[in-house]
């Protein structure tokens, strides 16, 4: 029986979902990158990074959570999961770990910009918005001073979210691809190589961060060899599992799955930067398209694993 690539019988979750897993990736590497590279950059490149980061997660976290109200079938009712928790729900703790991320990030903004807002009050003319500036301008500075904290707190939370998105497919009880332990890091893992690759878009970076130009491309080269060894142990997990776990894997390697698999995450993912690494890339040019390829591979791994996980029920 042929099954279709993106309708068949045991479906559960569709494309809006991979958007939904695609953008919050990207949400945590962005700011696990700015984290990673701060020790080794100095003051302005780092501040270039943490505005990206504490301005792109939340964008991208509320380009996520759009898509999933509007794949609802009662959209209007999610502020309810907004507002009442269940400890036992992977959905609401994923509210829960939104709200924690929006709070550390908002945090940080304080933090980036309390001069401006020390300023701000000085230039303000009303008594009570000069007072509001002076105590965000205040508890600013006080996280600036307390910044090894704030950044553990922030990295925790990056860490969560980028692994969040593997435990939510999970949830599905029943499809063997997905209930694999290994899922998780492989979605971490590619949230970086998204967060790379969005960074290497922004036209600004080689003027304004000319030192990390090339840390970024040795992460990039990093997180692809990691890859391939979570991708070894995610199916070799499978395969000698047997019975319904040996089909998943052999179901989801075949096929028109099995082509998204080997040309889009392995050819685009892997093959395309590993080969690039050997004649690095010097122009503006090379560096968007890699960037690019790089955007859709991992968009194409997300769709992957969505549906060709759910072809099979043990």
């Amino acid at each position: 029986m042929t099954i279709h690539p993106f309708q068949f019988d045991t479906l559960v979750w569709d494309w809006p979902i991979a958007l939904y897993l695609f953008v919050l990736g990207i949400a945590s590497g962005l700011v696990l990158v700015a984290l990673s590279l701060q020790p080794a950059l100095p003051g302005p490149q780092r501040r270039w990074f943490a505005w990206r980061a504490a301005i792109g997660a939340p964008v991208m976290v509320s380009a996520g959570l759009l898509v999933l109200v509007f794949h609802l079938t009662h959209p209007l009712s999610f502020w309810y999961v907004m507002v009442f928790y269940n400890p036992h729900s992977v959905m609401s703790l994923g509210v829960m770990l939104f709200q924690l991320f929006f709070l550390a990030l908002a945090l940080w903004w304080l933090r980036l910009g309390y001069v401006w807002l020390h300023g701000r009050a000085q230039r303000s003319s009303r008594a009570g918005e000069r007072a509001v500036m002076r105590l965000l301008a205040r508890l600013g500075q006080w996280l600036a001073h307390h910044h090894r904290g704030h950044n553990a707190v922030l990295g925790v939370l990056a860490v969560l979210l980028g692994v969040y998105t593997g435990f939510l497919l999970s949830t599905l009880k029943g499809y063997p691809l997905l209930n694999n332990g290994v899922l998780p890091l492989l979605f971490l893992n590619s949230g970086l190589v998204s967060a790379l690759a969005v960074l290497s878009l922004c036209p600004s970076l080689t003027r304004s961060a000319p030192q990390a130009v090339h840390l970024m491309h040795r992460g990039e080269i990093g997180c692809v060899l990691l890859e391939v060894l979570l991708l070894t142990a995610f199916f070799f997990s499978l395969y000698v599992g047997g019975g319904a776990q040996t089909q998943a894997a052999l179901t989801a390697l075949s096929g028109f799955w099995g082509g998204v698999f080997w040309s889009g995450v392995v050819g685009l993912g892997i093959v395309v930067p590993l080969l690039m690494a050997l004649r690095p890339v010097h122009s503006r040019g090379g560096s968007v398209a890699l960037a690019c390829v790089a955007l859709v591979s991992v968009l194409l791994f997300r769709f992957f694993i969505l549906y060709a996980g759910q072809m099979v029920v043990a």
